[in-house]
């Protein structure tokens, strides 16, 4: 889910953060957002904890791995 090579407009750009964010929280049930300043992918799972990734793949990869229970 990387932003199209052709997107160079930057509300298109926008448009296609919100989209893939939508779409993190829709699937994962979690806040999910990209931080402008940091350049990377953030969501916040269960209410208790945030985790972040450097695209949407890994951040559901990340999303995951925190719910996993801890031994």
């Amino acid at each position: 889910m990387s932003v199209p090579r052709y997107a160079r407009d930057r509300r298109t750009v926008e448009h296609y953060r919100r989209r893939v964010a939508a779409e993190l929280a829709r699937r994962f049930d979690v806040l999910a957002w990209f931080g402008l300043q940091t350049g990377q992918w953030w969501a916040m799972v269960d209410g208790r904890c945030f985790v972040q990734a450097v695209d949407p793949e890994r951040l559901g990869e990340q999303i995951m791995s925190a719910r996993r229970p801890r031994s």
